[in-house]
């Protein structure tokens, strides 16, 4: 039986459309939240007609579009100068028989946006760098379709409507989350990271949060933890942390 709060939920239009893009798109968003670098390819420009296919690192906002640090000089940046019709490949552990998405797009400039700029940087510290120099710039691809492969037999296109979350509200939160819970629970976050990854660390720090679930920094690896269900709000974040801490404690007192 649902109790009250979980039919409001279940009435607001944000959680109708994660919930309707849960069997569809989700999985692609999750899987292109857990990777950090995949395959693009744009239109050459010097051999007009041909795809150009380059491997770089990427993050995800809230929302689920990818975010790239491009330097002026890259091939795929004069590509995108004159036609921002870009493609994304991703693809799990195992590229033969394990999930894979490719997203298309089109990429326009980022620099401006704060949020983009500091998750971008929060997974990948070293290119603060290259981002302070006057040919580096953000961009970020706004999904029009996809294509996920889930494995045998589950295959399927998905829209833009499906894939992209609705992640306002979160993404205003989000430095507030962080914070607290690096200053307030690391303990927590060590035993997430022990029971959710296997792993035993002495520090483990949150990175960036969003309605999929959160980045965790745990001794010198960065590794991403998804919810079992997307987070509408804050509120709901808390929900899943306390749930995922939770469990962690449970299957450490297990006999």
């Amino acid at each position: 039986m649902h109790g009250p709060g979980t039919a409001a939920r279940a009435n607001r239009p944000e959680a109708r459309l994660l919930n309707d893009a849960s069997s569809e798109a989700r999985p692609a968003r999750l899987l292109l939240r857990a990777r950090r670098s995949g395959v693009i390819a744009t239109q050459s420009e010097r051999f007009p007609g041909f795809p150009f296919a380059s491997a770089v690192p990427y993050a995800v906002d809230a929302a689920g579009c990818p975010v790239l640090l491009v330097s002026d000089l890259a091939a795929h940046s004069r590509n995108l100068a004159r036609d921002p019709r870009m493609s994304l490949c991703v693809h799990g552990s195992d590229v033969l028989s394990g999930e894979r998405v490719t997203v298309l797009g089109r990429v326009s400039g980022a620099d401006g946006d704060a949020a983009v700029r500091e998750r971008y940087l929060a997974l990948f510290p070293e290119a603060r760098t290259f981002a302070a120099l006057g040919d580096f710039h953000f961009v970020r691809m706004e999904p029009e379709a996809g294509y996920y492969i889930g494995g045998f037999g589950d295959i399927r296109w998905f829209s833009r409507q499906d894939y992209l979350a609705p992640g306002a509200a979160i993404q205003a939160r989000e430095a507030d989350i962080v914070t607290h819970m690096n200053a307030d629970h690391r303990q927590a976050l060590r035993d997430i990271a022990r029971h959710t990854l296997g792993m035993e660390t002495g520090e483990a720090y949150m990175l960036a949060v969003d309605c999929d679930g959160f980045d965790l920094r745990a001794g010198e690896r960065i590794e991403r933890i998804a919810f079992d269900e997307a987070a509408l709000d804050a509120d709901e974040v808390r929900q899943r942390l306390v749930a995922l801490a939770h469990a962690a404690r449970a299957a450490v007192q297990r006999p």
